[in-house]
């Protein structure tokens, strides 16, 4: 498969690690992330302390593989059912995609994040995490496969994410994920995506 399943304890570590800086964000907005039972008074305690806050984590993390393993293989079933018409379909559309993508397994954490140039993370914490996984996994991809031409027309998150929910509305992704439901509170233009369809196929077209 061109996504190769991974996780470790070292990325758990990594991925808690890089969310204090936005957890404050998560506090103060009410946004709904999977986190370990800890982790809010281990923030609180060493707020103004990081290396005592990555020191306590590490101590405190508890990583069993067997859970990862267990829903890794569960995953990798259900996203090889679509991968093969899901990279087509997007190559079809004039996007050059790369040969390999690393998707990092994590329990914690919003549902998806990407990292340029191949890396996505996603969680697999709740059953509604597993059951949405094929489509979190394509969802990040368009953000990689996107990142210089909503950069080149500097769309700001909303305009960028409208853009990610109309690949699988308005182009014949419907046709491989016609579950995929919209983002609400998202600003949905298809002009914003004909723009970045329209750059995807002039770069291809460029010897």
């Amino acid at each position: 498969m061109r996504v190769k399943f991974t996780f470790s304890k070292k990325e758990e570590l990594k991925k808690l690690l890089d969310l204090r800086s936005k957890y404050q964000w998560f506090l103060d907005n009410d946004f709904p992330i999977c986190m370990p039972s800890f982790y809010k008074a281990l923030y609180l305690k060493h707020k103004d302390n990081i290396g005592a806050f990555e020191k306590e984590l590490k101590s405190r993390l508890d990583f069993n593989q067997e859970i990862y393993k267990e829903k890794q293989l569960i995953i990798e079933k259900k996203w090889k059912s679509v991968e093969k018409e899901y990279f087509r379909t997007l190559e079809e559309l004039g996007f050059s995609l790369l040969k390999k993508y690393v998707c990092v397994l994590s329990l914690y954490g919003p549902e998806g994040r990407f990292h340029d140039p191949n890396t996505i993370n996603v969680r697999i914490a709740t059953k509604r995490d597993i059951e949405n996984m094929n489509l979190t996994i394509a969802h990040e991809i368009i953000h990689l496969a996107i990142m210089d031409y909503v950069d080149k027309l500097k769309f700001g998150y909303e305009e960028t994410e409208g853009v990610v929910d109309l690949f699988f509305k308005e182009t014949s992704l419907v046709d491989v994920f016609p579950e995929y439901r919209l983002q609400d509170g998202i600003k949905h233009s298809k002009s914003n995506l004909n723009k970045v369809l329209s750059l995807a196929k002039d770069q291809k077209k460029q010897p």
